[in-house]
């Protein structure tokens, strides 16, 4: 899909009309107009159109929210022009011009904040099932992310810009800063992104509002870890009925309240997916991310005593586990930390979706190495480079994936263990355990559903074999030493 966009807008900015300022006004004018409609407003185009070209605020209130949205446009256009860094000040001032006219005081347990100029919220706010951001952090947490974003942006290609601003939409709308349009707000901010490096706008179609919004919501992480409660509820309430059953008489109230007492204590201790996602993020860029710290519960658990179980949807690259996430549950004084994978070990490259193409970033890849090379096994290695560089000739259909054998001597239990000696941190004193879901485990959950190359390594068609070998192969040639 990247490299889709990547090629329409080389073709759109090598297209002559697209030069002249007819082309442009209507670029603009189409990006407000399918922003308002985003933001769930109805307009006739012909009277928004005309508010554009006469510069007036109307007299209706859903005028008015269209003419603050031009005029705050214009303010970014304004900004991009002089440089204006991405922060806080300028990031309020946007939202307080979308709010200009149809804005005010809102009345909260806590306290009062003004939307039209430009506060942020007061008080706990929650997006259907997930809870958004602590309204107490919103500034460190925005910050942040602008701070990022802005440095980013200046190191940035083509292709990594998009991934960026992406991002930081995402990012923005599970902090939810505003207390209203925080969707307009983030749209324009992120085409202000844009047009301060002279890249086309980006158009977000109203058509298209249910998948936008489902794709902003969607928290993988988060969903597995009420999936795990779940399940982890089921399985108490079957223990509690085999308690009772086991009685073998009528229990009073106090043998009944001792044992449907029992509970599953969970709370958010640590969340990392409020931040910019070190999983598409590049080189360096990824480190710096994964370092950044967003939120932490403290007294949630008797140190020394209580085991901690966390959850995460994958673990590919265990970037932001080592650099910040285990670091950052030890200071609470755990006995031990348990981190659960709701995915199998990813241990093969996705050519289907996101790119990752490496050998070398994979962490369970790099614990069935080291594992290979403590055994005295590294003939496994080299007879699995012999075997893959043999076939560089052959059809694609012929190839056959021989990185499976980097993992064949080995138990996942045993590949877990190298990477939890990999992953955690000098000085980590909880003891630190990693169980991923088996395949088989997956199987069962998704019976249906047969996309498990990146853990199995049984791709689709030839072409994924043939670049999982050639992968293989740049690794050896590249970084591995015999």
């Amino acid at each position: 899909m990247l490299q889709d966009y990547l090629t329409l807008r080389q073709a759109y900015l090598t297209r002559p009309d697209t030069r002249t300022q007819i082309h442009q006004n209507y670029v603009r004018n189409l990006f407000l107009y399918e922003t308002f409609r985003l933001g769930g407003h109805n307009l006739p185009p012909t009277i928004f159109e005309n508010i554009v070209s006469t510069g007036k605020p109307q007299s209706t209130e859903t005028t008015r929210q269209a003419y603050d949205l031009w005029q705050a446009w214009q303010y970014c256009e304004k900004q991009a022009a002089l440089r204006q860094p991405l922060d806080l000040s300028f990031v309020r001032t946007v939202s307080a011009r979308i709010m200009k006219h149809t804005g005010g005081e809102t009345t909260t347990s806590v306290g009062r904040y003004d939307t039209s100029l430009g506060d942020f919220r007061l008080g706990e706010d929650y997006d259907e099932v997930y809870p958004l951001a602590d309204f107490r952090k919103i500034p460190l947490l925005l910050d942040n992310l602008c701070r990022t974003t802005d440095v980013q942006l200046t190191e940035a290609g083509v292709s990594e810009n998009i991934k960026i601003v992406a991002n930081f939409m995402y990012d923005f709308m599970h902090i939810k800063p505003f207390g209203y349009c925080n969707l307009e707000t983030g749209i324009l901010l992120i085409n202000f992104l844009e047009l301060k490096e002279e890249h086309p706008l980006l158009i977000l179609f109203a058509d298209d509002r249910a998948e936008l919004l489902n794709a902003l919501k969607r928290n993988t992480a988060e969903v597995a870890f009420y999936g795990m409660l779940q399940g982890l509820d089921d399985y108490l309430n079957e223990e509690k009925v085999q308690q009772i059953a086991a009685l073998g008489h009528n229990p009073n109230m106090e043998e009944l309240e001792v044992i449907l007492s029992r509970r599953i204590r969970s709370e958010k201790v640590a969340i990392k997916d409020i931040k910019l996602r070190t999983f598409i993020a590049e080189g360096n860029s990824r480190n710096d991310l994964a370092a950044h710290v967003y939120d932490i519960t403290y007294g949630s658990l008797v140190p020394g005593v209580d085991n901690l179980v966390i959850i995460d949807d994958s673990i590919v690259r265990g970037t932001t586990l080592k650099q910040s996430i285990i670091g950052i549950l030890d200071r609470l004084g755990p006995k031990k930390i348990v981190i659960v994978s709701s995915s199998p070990q990813v241990r093969y490259p996705d050519y289907y979706g996101i790119d990752m193409a490496k050998m070398s970033e994979f962490i369970a890849f790099r614990a069935a190495v080291e594992l290979l090379k403590e055994r005295d096994m590294k003939d496994v290695i080299a007879a699995a480079y012999r075997k893959s560089k043999e076939q560089v000739g052959l059809p694609k259909e012929q190839m056959v994936n021989y990185v499976k054998d980097i993992y064949a001597p080995f138990t996942d239990e045993e590949i877990s263990a190298k990477m939890v000696e990999l992953l955690t941190p000098k000085g980590t004193k909880a003891k630190v355990e990693i169980v991923y879901q088996p395949l088989e485990g997956l199987h069962e959950a998704c019976p249906h559903h047969k996309g498990d190359w990146y853990f199995s390594g049984n791709y689709p068609t030839p072409g994924g074999v043939k670049m999982v070998n050639r992968a293989f192969i740049d690794y050896i040639e590249q970084m591995y030493q015999f």
